[in-house]
């Protein structure tokens, strides 16, 4: 297959799934917001009517904020694999590495995973203390927050299966 077509073919899925994505969740903020005026009945003597509606006004809000970080993850995408970031990060990893090997690939990994989690770190962190927090659903301290995204980054950087 040519790069071209390559090329094409994955920004046209891209493009499907956004708009997918997108459709899906504008039928989702739609629908909680038409149901938002009354409880359902099977939670009624449960649920008061403010509850329910501070979490339709919060469902809302977080699916939001879901398509501005779909959209940015996308440009990231797109920047990584047809604008070239992916081809500059290797060649600044040869350039300091001094050649391929064994090092140099997991270095590449590492770096790609490093970036993205920089990239999805100021997202992580605006979800936990503005949106969250603007509804009183956030009990973490900034502190446990970095801590947690420092022990992810390490499990998720663990190796698996045997070693």
């Amino acid at each position: 297959m040519y790069s071209l077509t390559f090329s094409v073919l994955f920004v046209g899925f891209l493009l499907v799934t956004l708009l997918v994505r997108f459709w899906l969740s504008s039928r989702h903020i739609r629908h909680v917001l038409a149901h938002r005026s009354a409880v359902p009945a099977e939670f009624a003597e449960k649920i008061p009517l403010a509850a329910h509606q501070k979490a339709a006004d919060y469902t809302v809000a977080r699916t939001k904020f879901g398509i501005l970080a779909l959209l940015v993850n996308a440009a990231v995408l797109i920047g990584f694999t047809l604008l070239g970031g992916l081809q500059l990060l290797s060649t600044l990893l040869l350039q300091w590495l001094g050649g391929p090997g064994m090092i140099y690939q997991l270095c590449l990994i590492g770096s790609f995973a490093v970036i993205s989690g920089l990239i999805d770190l100021p997202f992580d962190y605006y979800r936990q203390f503005v949106l969250e927090a603007y509804f009183g659903f956030n009990k973490m301290t900034r502190a446990l927050f970095f801590v947690d995204a420092v022990k992810t980054g390490l499990i998720g950087a663990r190796p698996r299966g045997r070693c």
